[in-house]
């Protein structure tokens, strides 16, 4: 009977205008999501129209991503301070104000700084609508409500990169921004409607050094480890940047520790379940993004398809995370978070192995469906329990900081995995192509002209191209031959490193949850 009453009022308390709170917040979060997505999709178009050279499009691809990592800490803790529901709002209009800079930018000069900025509004929405959804539920709706949202954000984020492209290829890029604008002003509308206002309790005070010890040490950390795919990890374009971010989070933490109302809330560490939490998704971010953005540049450029064809291609894995995020929802609670985690990461673990055995340059679809559901299904398991878990274990009143720091894993999660297996793709790769031409007979000077030969390849007549370099059509042939070889083989070896790390992220799920279900 006490039972029943306790379930009364829960019942009672809840709000019964939450679900379309989760509605807001998720179309808001969305407007950032394409953000993110969006510059690696219209950089060429970009390119083309303002002139822009490669450096400086890759860092208007970059900027947006590092000043969201950089700021991602400060936006969580305003938002508890000074109102969640507030500083999403400015977070929402910034967005929208930006991507119009954006959209009707005449240079790339203005394009940086608006991109720019871009990022540190993305910085105040990423956290604050996950913040906002911990406190709208209960424990027992929680999962449920978290993973609807990481449902929907998972696949209408596929779908929207297929969006993206297609507005890129029909109107141009600067169209692309007009569905962030949309996205934005909606979900502003919708959070005014219906969330309700919610910060921390007690007279905190805003820790405006730490957020900037954050900001300096995570920007440092994120553009060093950018750079190492095309500098090298031992270059000082990386180790500079990447030793002065460290220093800085080092600093951070001894000025954390000694502070009242610190940014950075090293409490939340003491909790395990927080701790081991945010160790594991950085560890499935730096697996999962790693190994998609590979085989998604895999697909374009040695199987030569088209964006959206690559998009297709991979959209299992989407739709995959979007079932098994609204089933997994349902799942917590009734098996222990033991078993679903390791679950979850054991198929991520499966997937990225065979998708590691059947890849090659003659792959179908179909070769790639069955190993894209195993990480995608694998992924959505692991991943609603664990983020269910890291945010109920922080108090409300940390809710913003706990949903920064989160994603500030996920963050740098991305960016290792895309730099550090982009980089032993490419080390891989080089070795395998230099050996194996080396082993049919060219000389070294042959070897580096090989290189000017693939950047004709499917451009022009074989012959021609063989004649242009001075070597034979059968040598040519070659050359492409071994250059399929060693691409698959780097990529090979970056889904069989990302099995290794999730293979690891088990064992530590294993030892570390409980091995009961949460009791409600």
């Amino acid at each position: 009977m006490a039972n029943v009453d306790n379930l009364e009022r829960i019942v009672k308390k809840r709000d019964p205008s939450r679900w379309m709170i989760l509605a807001s917040v998720l179309v808001g979060a969305l407007s950032v999501l394409f953000d993110s997505a969006l510059m690696g999709l219209i950089a060429p178009a970009i390119s083309q129209d303002l002139g822009a050279t490669a450096t400086t499009i890759g860092l208007i691809s970059a900027i947006s991503t590092l000043m969201l990592a950089a700021f991602i800490l400060g936006g969580g803790t305003l938002g508890d301070i000074y109102g969640r529901k507030r500083f999403l709002s400015y977070g929402l209009v910034g967005v929208t104000i930006t991507s119009m800079m954006a959209m009707l930018s005449p240079n790339v000069g203005l394009l940086v700084p608006v991109r720019g900025l871009a990022g540190i509004m993305a910085a105040m929405v990423n956290p604050l609508a996950l913040a906002i959804i911990t406190v709208t539920f209960d424990q027992e709706e929680r999962p449920k409500a978290l993973g609807i949202y990481g449902a929907a954000m998972g696949v209408v984020g596929g779908l929207g990169t297929i969006v993206i492209a297609f507005l890129n290829q029909r109107f141009g890029w600067r169209a692309t921004f007009t569905l962030i604008i949309f996205l934005a002003v909606v979900g502003l509308i919708m959070v005014t409607r219906f969330v309700k206002e919610s910060k921390a309790g007690g007279d905190k005070r805003v820790d405006w050094i730490g957020i900037l010890l954050t900001a300096m040490g995570l920007f440092g950390v994120v553009f060093g480890i950018n750079q190492a795919g095309t500098q090298g990890f031992l270059s000082p374009a990386v180790l500079v940047p990447v030793i002065i971010g460290v220093v800085l989070l080092v600093v951070l933490i001894f000025y954390s520790r000694q502070t009242k109302d610190p940014a950075l809330q090293l409490m939340l560490f003491k909790n395990k379940d927080f701790s081991v939490g945010v160790l594991l998704v950085l560890l499935m971010m730096f697996a999962a993004q790693g190994s998609f953005f590979q085989l998604s540049t895999y697909l374009q450029s040695l199987q030569q398809v088209s964006p959206i064809q690559a998009a297709l291609t991979l959209l299992p894995y989407t739709l995959a995370v979007f079932v098994f995020s609204i089933l997994a929802g349902g799942w917590v609670g009734k098996r222990s978070n033991r078993t679903l985690v390791t679950g979850g990461l054991l198929l991520m673990v499966i997937g990225l192995s065979a998708m590691g055995f059947l890849l090659s340059s003659v792959a179908s679809f179909w070769v790639y469906l069955v190993p894209l559901i195993l990480l995608g299904s694998g992924f959505s398991i692991a991943n609603t329990p664990r983020i269910s878990t890291v945010l109920g274990s922080a108090p409300p009143e940390l809710a913003g900081a706990a949903s920064a720091t989160n994603n500030a894993a996920m963050q740098l999660g991305t960016s290792l995995g895309i730099a550090m297996l982009g980089a032993l793709f490419q080390s891989v790769a080089r070795n395998t192509y230099i050996s194996n031409l080396t082993n049919l007979g060219l000389t070294s000077e042959k070897v580096e002209k090989s290189v000017q030969v693939l950047n004709e390849w499917l451009k022009t007549n074989s012959g021609d191209v063989a004649a242009q370099f001075g070597i034979t059509v059968q040598q040519l042939e070659g050359v492409i031959s071994e250059y399929q070889i060693a691409f698959t083989n780097g990529v090979t070896n970056v889904l069989w490193l990302s099995a290794g790390v999730i293979a690891a992220g088990t064992l530590l799920a294993w030892f570390k949850y409980k091995k009961t279900a949460d009791s409600r």
